[in-house]
């Protein structure tokens, strides 16, 4: 198995994860039963992709999906700070992580595309 530790965008989104996991558990009982329960499933999948594009040959695939899911909790945080769970200042530092994840997914999604041709 290819080895994941040592990519900055796994270090990004492990970061990020355990960021969210410490914030999530001081909100409000419904909403951390539902929405952050949501967006921490979602981060959970981000990650396994991560892992598993770095292992396979088709990347673009599985890179894509992370990029899907990323777009997906951005819309979720966003919600989060519309319903004042989140502060402004956690929404932005968030809205700024999920930027560069996404920049490096995209990044490693145009490298392996090019590298297939």
């Amino acid at each position: 198995m290819a080895r994941y530790e040592h990519l900055l965008v796994f270090k990004l989104i492990y970061d990020f994860m355990v960021y969210f996991y410490k914030i999530s558990r001081k909100f409000p009982k419904d909403i951390k039963y539902s929405l952050a329960t949501e967006i921490k499933y979602c981060l959970d999948e981000v990650i396994k992709l991560i892992i598993i594009a770095n292992d396979s040959s088709d990347k673009v695939n599985f890179l894509s999906q992370s990029l899907q899911l990323l777009e997906i909790i951005k819309i979720k945080i966003r919600l989060l700070y519309s319903l004042e769970i989140i502060s402004h200042k956690r929404y932005d530092f968030m809205a700024r992580s999920l930027t560069e994840i996404s920049k490096q997914l995209v990044a490693w999604k145009k490298w392996s595309q090019s590298s297939r041709k």
